[in-house]
């Protein structure tokens, strides 16, 4: 890095390279010689130096400094006329700016021109920086958006190649006038119309009052004689609301089943390309969540008309939370909340349960939850609490197990006061007001579902510290045979052979994402390591010369981009690839990232096959993939699905899953599939696949011609 000198008697050392007339900033081992007349001798790549240390002197000429460039909206500020500016900036001691002018920048610069790159300096607006902010000359300009209106002063100061530092500086009074319904003269003027305003309505209000109470006296007779009426008429509604709600929903579900019908079945063509897959997946979840509100109206409706019934169902309950993660992981990154997931290490992989209550359970809780939290997280732990053999059918014993739930946040809490009617059909607390969001079904529904699953909710809270909602749930323990899967998706299993070890350095302060790439990576045999900022990484990649970064861009100490700037300013920097992971608004532009000198970026959240398709494409990991599933065996159980088949089933029973598929009553379509099973369970999976991608058309076609 040069030569360095040092003085003994200040304990400090001054620094010399290229731009100082060195040869280069590399010396050769042992090239170095002192003459008898003192001059000194210093060898290296380029030639040699040689100087008289006696006659080295630095520059200590105070520089001025002076601002030399003023913008609004990154747009030059005319002269004269209704500008701002009446002069040039360089001679401007002080400007008045309209709120409107609410993005402005300054330009400055340090009138020494030797090594003007090495001039340093410092900028403050007083009112508005606490500190001095200091640059160097790649960074000559400061930049000010959405000041509040009043008086500031905006300083600067710098210094020249050899730090002397002109501390005076320069300095702008700026003065930014308040938009006319901000002065006090409005807000005078608007106190005096409230005042008239209150007074008048109030007389008028007396006046109303008392003829109202004459008008009342005379009608307190009338409504006696309505009383009992009215009362007649109030039960035969409230009997009525039940039937109106569940028919209601009812007609809104039918062509919403079909949207998501539709849309799974896109979702599973295999010629459908990537982005469409993506659109559909959207239009999928966005129906589903549709959906959800429905089906809060008609649980409602069936739940007081004592008709909820429990779908027990052969379910993943890893992926099921896993879901339920990847469902709220967005929301709670937008809010700058914490999301965590954790299951304790004795919960089972497979469970038979009403997964689909379950489900809706999670997401009423957590949605609730991060709805009133504002800062810290929001946390769901799932653990298995107890154990009890129970008889099956087989000759085995299935386990029937007790999961306990907690779902917690730091959030606005519950007064003690509520906390007996958070649970009541159509309440809402006074935070729940407050927001105005919500129906008040959530949690009476998910109240009736935990309890047909054997359990019940509680709920603790404190004002201002937070909620947590616990419910525990029975479930019997099944294999992984006994789940069917519903997608294939071909996977990366392996690197190929004859490939270089890549060494991959993986930047992010959040210790959950490092660790999901750590853990998508380490298994194919990548040298991995981890930095949790900008600067640590940089010390890395010194040392160890990654071939590939993947580099967060907001970080604390040093950030994404200044790392990449750092990096990719240095010859071997260039052969690294940088690939920044993004989802702020702030670095959203892809323009943006690049120009940073990242080679690629890719928005959060991500999925591992765009992970691995970058690698491949910026430094050429090549992959071995896992084969694809034959669909042989599901052609085999639709060829059991025939109007014969169907014939042998009991009528009664033909009969009413006829019915079902016409009102499209999913929950009873699948208890009624789980009846066939009893007696041909070929037959029962091929329903049980058409009754998943919404074919009842189809079913119902079957049916009419097995009647036949």
């Amino acid at each position: 890095k040069g030569l360095s000198k040092f003085d003994p008697e200040t304990g400090t050392f001054r620094n010399y390279d290229v731009e100082d007339g060195l040869q280069s900033n590399e010396f050769l081992s042992g090239a170095a010689y002192k003459s008898r007349t003192g001059e000194l001798m210093f060898g290296g790549p380029n030639g040699f130096n040689i100087f008289d240390p006696k006659k080295i002197k630095d520059n200590l000429s105070i520089p001025p400094v002076v601002i030399t460039d003023f913008q609004i909206f990154n747009h030059p500020v005319s002269i004269g006329g209704d500008s701002p500016l009446q002069q040039h900036i360089s001679f401007t001691k002080q400007l008045t700016l309209s709120y409107q002018d609410s993005v402005f920048s300054f330009e400055f610069v340090t009138l020494n021109y030797i090594s003007p790159q090495k001039n340093q300096y410092a900028y403050k607006m007083a009112g508005v920086d606490k500190e001095w902010v200091y640059v160097d000359s790649t960074r000559r300009f400061a930049t000010y958006t959405n000041l509040d209106a009043g008086d500031y002063v905006f300083q600067v100061k710098g210094s020249n190649n050899d730090g002397i530092w002109n501390e005076e500086g320069t300095s702008l009074k700026i003065t930014i006038i308040p938009p006319w319904w901000e002065t006090t003269a409005f807000r005078v003027a608007t106190l005096l119309l409230i005042v008239l305003i209150v007074f008048g309505g109030f007389r008028l209000r007396i006046r109303t009052i008392e003829g109202q109470k004459r008008q009342l006296e005379i009608q307190v007779v009338e409504r006696t004689k309505d009383l009992e009426i009215a009362k007649d008429k109030a039960e035969v509604a409230n009997q009525a609301k039940s039937t109106f709600l569940a028919n209601m929903s009812h007609e809104l579900r039918t062509p919403l089943n079909a949207i998501l019908g539709f849309a799974q079945l896109m979702q599973r063509s295999r010629a459908l390309p990537q982005e469409h897959q993506d659109n559909v997946k959207i239009i999928n979840r966005s129906g589903e969540y549709l959906l959800s509100l429905i089906n809060n109206v008609l649980d409602m409706s069936k739940i007081e008309a004592g008709k909820i019934t429990l779908n027990t169902q052969n379910v993943d309950l890893h992926s099921l939370l896993d879901e339920v993660h990847d469902i709220f992981y967005l929301k709670a990154e937008t809010k700058q909340l914490q999301l965590l997931v954790e299951r304790g290490d004795k919960v089972p992989h497979y469970i038979s349960t009403d997964a689909t209550k379950l489900r809706q359970v999670l997401v009423n809780l957590l949605s609730n939850a991060l709805k009133f939290t504002q800062e810290g997280g929001v946390s769901l732990y799932v653990n298995q609490i107890s154990t009890q053999p129970q008889p099956s059918k087989g000759e085995e014993e299935a386990k029937e197990i007790t999961l306990h739930f907690r779902v917690e946040d730091t959030g606005a809490g519950i007064a003690e006061e509520e906390l007996d009617k958070v649970f009541e059909a159509f309440g809402q607390t006074a935070t729940g007001r407050a927001s105005q969001e919500g129906t008040g079904l959530g949690l009476p529904i998910s109240r009736k579902f935990v309890q047909l699953m054997g359990g019940d909710i509680t709920v603790q809270s404190e004002l201002g510290k937070g909620t947590a909602f616990e419910f525990g749930i029975r479930a019997l323990v099944v294999s992984a045979a006994e789940i069917v899967s519903q997608s294939v998706v071909r996977q990366v299993i392996a690197l190929e052979a004859n490939q270089p070890r890549y060494r991959i350095l993986i930047v992010d302060d959040n210790r959950d994402n490092r660790l999901l790439l750590i853990k998508l990576l380490n298994p194919l045999d990548f040298e991995l390591r981890e930095a949790d900022n900008g600067q640590e990484a940089i010390e890395i990649w010194e040392n160890w010369q990654p071939h590939l970064i993947w580099m967060d861009i907001r970080m604390p100490v040093m950030d994404g981009v200044q790392a990449t700037q750092h990096i990719k300013a240095t010859a071997s920097g260039q052969k690294t690839v940088i690939i920044a992971l993004t989802a702020s608004t702030f670095y959203e532009e892809e323009s943006g990232v690049l120009s940073a000198g990242c080679d690629d970026f890719l928005r959060k959240p991500f999925r591992d096959n765009k992970i691995f398709e970058l690698m491949h494409k910026h430094i050429g990991v090549r992959y071995v993939y896992e084969e694809e599933t034959d669909t042989a065996s599901k052609e085999e159980t639709l060829d059991s699905l025939t109007p014969e088949a169907l014939r042998a089933l009991p009528r009664e029973l033909l009969t009413q899953m006829q019915q079902a598929a016409i009102d499209l009553d999913t929950d009873l379509i699948q208890s009624l599939i789980d009846q066939v099973r009893l007696q041909n369970e070929p037959l029962a999976n091929a329903l049980a696949q058409l009754a998943h991608n919404f074919q009842y058309d189809y079913l119902l076609k079957l049916i009419e011609q097995a009647q036949t």
